[in-house]
Formats: C-alpha cells, structure tokens, sequence
C-alpha cells in the first residue's frame, strides 16, 4: 500500500519557531477499528543527514499521522522528536534554549486531504480528518507550556514565561489509537462494554478521551448515547488505571456531575 508523500512545510519559518506539521496518509484503516500496536523503531537522536537548511527536520509516523518537526539550528541540540513502540510521537523541547515566553508555530499539513486541529477543554487539541472525524490527539504540553488553536490549521505552543534556573523541559505527545478492545457483555444484571484504553488514552486527558469515543462509536454505533459519554468521561477522570472501563447502556442518563459524584455508575 502506498502513500502520497506528505507536502514540505512553507518556506518562511520565523525565526526560534519550531513547526509541527501532521498529515494522513491516503489510506486509512476502518472507521473506529481497533488496530493493533505498531512497532516502528524509535526514533533516535538526529545525524547530520537530518540538518537541512532550516534547521533539524525529522519525520516520525504514529499511525496513519506524519509528524514532521522542523526546528531552527539553534534548537539542533534541544528540540527532538521520538516515536515509542506504541507509537505515540512524543515531542522534546528545552525551553532553556528560547527566550522566556516563545512562541512556536504547530502547524497541520496534508498530502491529499486536509487534517484540522480542534482545541480540547483542558489545553490540548484533537486531530481531525477531511470528514471531521476525530483521528487523534495533542496532549496539553508540560512544563508550564501552553498550545493554542489560533485557527483550523494553525496553533502556537507558547513557552513558559519566567525566570527559572533550570526549567523543565516542555513535552507534547500525539496518539492515534485509543482502543486496544472494546466488547459487549453482561455486569451487574445489564448489557455493559468493556473498554481497553491504549496506555495513552488513559493520561491523554480530553484528547486521548475523544479518540476514545470515536472509535467507540464507529465500531460499535450503539454505543452512542450521552450517558455512555459521561460514564467514559468519569472513568477517564476518577479509574484512569482500571483494567477496563466498564459502560452501561442501562444506567440512566443524569448529566455528567451526577455521573461523577455516582463513581460513574449511577442507578
């Protein structure tokens, strides 16, 4: 299966910018199927061959997503990208390498379709495809690190501002699996489905939660009720650790803080 190569990012960077841009590639698995974990080698420190230029430019690919970082050659040596055998792409930057309060351009980009970014609730974003669909997600970076959706395919990580003798360092993760299963059966006398979060759905906050229920409810349109929504919500905030994230049709639907304040299982 090939794929068309994802286009350069555009010619004029700013200057202390690092872009960020994402892109699908032309195929893509099933709606909502449960893929299973890749296993690309992780990505280890760049070599001269990866100094163009602009600067340090790496392609890494989690899924069907390219993340490609391009960084000034200032940033050579404290801006990096991995990418772990679950295939989450994790983003490395030293702030202590930036003037205090900087701004980098994370930008979306695609071969043949257009990726947007949507800003999540608690300072991430999710990653959508050409239809909508939810297809990924940002975490909210670390270390006192802020990104910002400014537009559908542009946002800005803001650096911390500050002075600190050593600053810690500002990561951002992208997944693009969410769900290792996901099966029906019967708890408590009622239908309930069991959910296996991947690893970074669990910690990936509102993004690694709207992955979740877009795979949820493409494999399994059924589930798409908005007390199902608030009981994932629940288990997502209060049993992140919980093998499975157990979620029952049957449970009457009395708002997401009733849910909660219910352990997420309320009668």
């Amino acid at each position: 299966m090939s794929s068309a190569p994802p286009r350069r990012l555009r010619a004029a960077v700013p200057l202390g910018a690092l872009v960020v841009a994402l892109s699908l590639a032309a195929c893509t698995p099933s709606p909502g199927q449960a893929a299973s974990s890749p296993s690309p080698s992780p990505s280890a420190s760049p070599d001269v061959d990866d100094v163009g230029p602009r600067g340090l430019e790496l392609d890494l690919t989690s899924g069907d997503v390219t993340v490609q970082v391009v960084a000034p050659h200032a940033l050579v040596d404290s801006a990096h990208v991995t990418l772990a055998k679950d295939g989450v792409a994790t983003l490395t930057v030293d702030p202590a390498a930036l003037p205090s309060g900087a701004v980098l351009d994370v930008a979306p980009e695609m071969a043949s379709l257009a990726v947007t970014l949507r800003r999540t609730s608690d300072g991430g974003a999710s990653v959508l495809d050409a239809d909508g669909k939810v297809i990924g997600g940002l975490t909210a970076p670390t270390g006192g690190a802020r990104l910002v959706v400014v537009e559908p395919d542009a946002a800005e990580l803001h650096m911390p501002s500050g002075a600190q003798a050593v600053p810690p360092p500002v990561t951002l993760t992208m997944g693009t699996q969410a769900v290792v299963s996901a099966t029906w059966g019967n708890r408590e006398g009622g239908r309930s489905l069991a959910v296996d979060p991947t690893p970074w759905a669990r910690t990936a906050g509102a993004a690694g939660v709207a992955l979740v229920w877009a795979e949820l409810t493409a494999a399994h349109p059924d589930a798409d009720t908005p007390g199902m929504h608030d009981q994932l919500v629940c288990h997502s905030v209060g049993a992140p650790d919980k093998a499975t994230w157990n979620l029952e049709p049957w449970r009457p639907d009395v708002g997401l803080v009733a849910v909660l304040a219910a352990r997420c299982n309320p009668s």
